[in-house]
């Protein structure tokens, strides 16, 4: 009977695999062409486009050049730019345009912007929440009322993790071209906060996860400071042991608190405790931290580039993921063009 059972379900990933495939060759003939023609648009047809209704802008968005200087990180390493918390903050521009897709908002921003955006949080102690958002966060939320009001709550910043939410973005009008991915947000602020004596707080993940995690954080980054760290139990806290990790928290100080509990249990998390924690800046990081400690294997560059890293996970660790790349990515598909072609009101 197991013997039976087991055929079927990998029968059904093949099958699931292959249409979801099907769905994408699609999607990319229909929209690739519209994306590679507003590469080539010029700054006052960009500018008309990013102002039209479907696009919400509450504020004007500030982007950093990429500066000069030793690269450290993999982002950094693979792009061939450096990047770096900038000393002059225009604070009255900095937060990001909003761009909803399927009516998660998300930011239009880039991993200059979201170090801008951790930076002046920190130097005026208006706490911010950052979500790194993909495809499966996107569809749990439209059957989950309190992760959408977690993501789209006024003091969220929630940011694309995934390719195929940039190319709907662009496809919206909106002027981005890279995600801002959480793993290399994460080693990027690590890496970068080390002048700045940022402070740093690990919640979530394993015992020997996070002890494997702050080993290499330590050999990469000298001088890098975290504070400290937790890892909660797989079950759902009490009211006395949450309040003793809000005060476990609040006495590390830290500036920066990192929450990998995996999607959604992380981002409600977030949205449930940040009102009570000290720290300016808390983020939801999802699986960044069994990647920096070795106990996951990220995927190639190109595969991460070409927006097919849930391919490589899904091989990795097919019995846990079949059913959120196999469902919910071509449910995604399909609801993202049923939006296109019903279109959108204006946020």
């Amino acid at each position: 009977m197991v013997k039976k059972l087991v055929k079927v379900d990998f029968a059904t990933i093949l099958y699931h695999i292959f249409i979801e495939w099907s769905i994408i060759i699609d999607f990319d003939i229909i929209f690739m062409d519209r994306m590679d023609k507003m590469d080539r648009m010029d700054k006052e047809q960009r500018q008309r486009q990013r102002t039209s209704p479907a696009l919400w802008r509450p504020t004007s968005i500030r982007r950093s050049s990429p500066l000069k200087g030793e690269l450290t990180t993999n982002y950094e390493l693979r792009t061939k730019n450096k990047v770096n918390f900038n000393n002059t903050i225009d604070k009255q521009n900095i937060f990001p345009d909003i761009c909803p897709i399927l009516n998660v908002k998300l930011r239009v921003s880039t991993y200059n912007g979201a170090l801008q955006l951790v930076k002046n949080a920190i130097e005026t102690g208006n706490q911010i929440r950052m979500n790194l958002c993909n495809v499966h966060v996107t569809m749990v939320a439209q059957s989950m009322p309190e992760l959408m009001t977690a993501l789209n709550h006024p003091e969220a910043i929630t940011l694309p993790d995934g390719m195929p939410l940039v190319w709907a973005m662009r496809s919206w009008g909106a002027d981005i071209h890279d995600r801002v991915y959480g793993p290399d947000f994460f080693e990027l602020c690590m890496s970068k906060s080390v002048e700045s004596e940022f402070k740093h707080f690990l919640y979530g993940s394993t015992e020997e996860t996070l002890k494997k995690l702050e080993s290499n954080l330590r050999n990469k980054f000298k001088n890098v400071d975290i504070c400290g760290s937790y890892s909660p139990p797989f079950r759902i806290l009490t009211s006395e042991e949450e309040e003793g990790i809000i005060s476990k928290i609040n006495g590390s100080e830290a500036n920066i608190v990192w929450i990998g509990l995996g999607a959604p249990k992380q981002e409600i998390f977030v949205d449930k405790i940040a009102a009570q924690l000290d720290a300016p800046v808390v983020v939801a990081i999802g699986a960044a931290f069994d990647f920096h400690a070795g106990t996951v294997k990220q995927a190639p560059d190109w595969m991460q580039d070409h927006g097919l890293e849930w391919l490589y996970r899904l091989v990795q660790e097919p019995k846990r993921l079949w059913f959120r790349y196999c469902y919910y990515n071509p449910l995604f598909v399909v609801k993202y063009l049923w939006e296109r072609i019903r279109g959108r009101k204006a946020n």
